[in-house]
């Protein structure tokens, strides 16, 4: 998947001058945050590179060092990027796609206390939108792939049958708004498989799982939906290259911070 993305943006850039390609900074975000009371505490490392827009990728808690992105600072990133699938490379490579400004098919600005509720009620609300265009279900089977709490609670409180997975040992075999989270390298896969709809964050890049999932999801006619801060500017790429169906892509700064967000919404077949 990394050596399709890396192709693709070094043809799309190849008459660019080095200047328009320049990695102006780099940084290291330690995450901790619990956007309200049940939700879970999100504990991550997040490389952020920038051009003339921003990549990031999120990591586990403490798995980065500094040095790594200090060293981007001032190259052509044309000349750097791989196809490694590290939080530093993916973070890289999304901020070359960023700085080119896909666009999205609808996009939407949130502000405010409930930044998590909004966005995942635009989230649970594209959720509709395709079961009304009858890609899913009216009652579909979701599976979240990285339990996300508030977009579970939208989605069950729609009716739909809410299962979830995540890599975190400090939530697995707990519940997290009414769903029990599953043990992720035990059971994603079979719940990919079994769902109508799999909602994916965009750490399965990072960890190098997504082509995998796809995979699944095309053998099983699973659709899938990825929540993309980690690669946010591979939206259109992904709709485009591998028929992800819809991507819910969220350029930093991200729904934690007190500031204004944007949301952008790709579609397969736009």
């Amino acid at each position: 998947m990394l050596k399709v993305l890396k192709e693709r943006i070094l043809a799309a850039t190849k008459d660019l001058t080095a200047e328009d390609m320049r990695i102006e900074g780099s940084w290291l975000l330690n995450l901790n945050y619990q956007p309200f009371i049940g939700e879970r505490l999100f504990e991550y490392d997040v490389a952020l590179v920038q051009l003339k827009a921003t990549g990031a990728a999120y990591s586990a808690y403490g798995s980065l060092d500094k040095s790594e992105l200090n060293s981007l600072v001032g190259n052509d990133a044309r000349k750097i990027v791989t196809d490694e699938y590290s939080p530093v490379n993916i973070a890289l490579l999304d901020a070359m796609f960023a700085s080119l400004s896909p666009k999205a098919d609808e996009e939407f600005l949130i502000s405010g206390d409930d930044k998590a509720g909004q966005r995942a009620d635009i989230i649970c609300n594209e959720v509709q939108n395709m079961s009304r265009k009858k890609l899913i279900p009216e009652r579909p089977k979701v599976v979240n792939v990285g339990a996300i709490g508030c977009i579970i609670e939208k989605l069950s409180n729609k009716d739909m049958i809410v299962t979830a997975t995540d890599l975190d040992e400090s939530i697995i075999d707990k519940e997290l708004c009414g769903v029990k989270i599953a043990d992720g390298a035990l059971h994603t896969e079979r719940l990919v498989a079994e769902a109508d709809l799999a909602v994916i964050t965009g750490m399965t890049i990072s960890n190098g799982s997504l082509p995998e999932l796809i995979n699944i999801a095309r053998e099983n006619n699973t659709k899938i939906m990825m929540l993309a801060e980690t690669g946010a500017g591979f939206g259109r790429a992904y709709c485009d290259l591998f028929e992800i169906d819809v991507v819910i892509s969220e350029p930093y700064p991200f729904y934690i911070f007190k500031c204004y967000s944007e949301i952008k919404i790709y579609r397969k077949g736009k």
